[in-house]
This record gives structure tokens, C-alpha cells and sequence, in this order.
């Protein structure tokens, strides 16, 4: 099954990827099967958030991720879908 932003369950609030930067090893796929293209590199090759009203929560970067370095954070939640490894700037954008 291929899988799409349609075929994706949405949130029902936005969510916005947050990446463990020690986990990521700056492969590019979430970027390249990002449909927004929010998701750009870093000065070392690895994924960064680079828009986030610009994401629409489709989560393709989570599900794609072979290192399971991005998860969809929901503003809101619990909390535990934050993660400590990542970046200064990706806590800022989630707050």
C-alpha cells in the first residue's frame, strides 16, 4: 500500500514533526517525501523544520523516517512524543 497525506489519519489538532538530531542520520528521505516541503537541511545534512504553518500534520516524514528520529508533536498533548535530542529551534517552533 502506498501510502499518502490523504490516507493518513489527521490529528484533530496540528501537530508539527520534531526530530531527534542524535538519531538522525541526515539520509533525507522525510525531506524528500515531505509534500509541504517545510523540511529542509541543516548546516549538517540533517532535517530541520523550516516552516511550520506550512506543515499540514500528514506525518509522512514520521512514517518514512528508517531511524525513527521525527515524530508528530500535537501541541497540547501529553508530552511524551517530544523528544530530548531535539534541536533549540525545533523546541522554539513548537512553542
Amino acid at each position: 500500500m502506498s501510502h499518502t497525506a490523504e490516507a493518513l489519519p489527521q490529528n484533530s489538532r496540528k501537530g508539527i514533526p520534531v526530530f531527534n538530531v542524535d538519531w538522525c542520520k541526515a539520509c533525507g528521505i522525510c525531506i524528500a517525501f515531505c509534500p509541504q516541503e517545510v523540511l529542509k537541511e541543516d548546516e549538517k545534512g540533517k532535517a530541520r523544520l523550516v516552516d511550520p504553518d506550512g506543515c499540514n500534520s500528514c506525518g509522512l516524514c514520521e512514517v518514512y523516517c528508517p531511524d525513527f528520529a521525527v515524530v508528530i508533536d500535537v501541541p497540547g498533548g501529553d508530552g511524551d512524543d517530544a523528544d530530548p535530542g531535539e534541536d533549540e529551534s525545533q523546541a522554539a517552533a513548537r512553542e
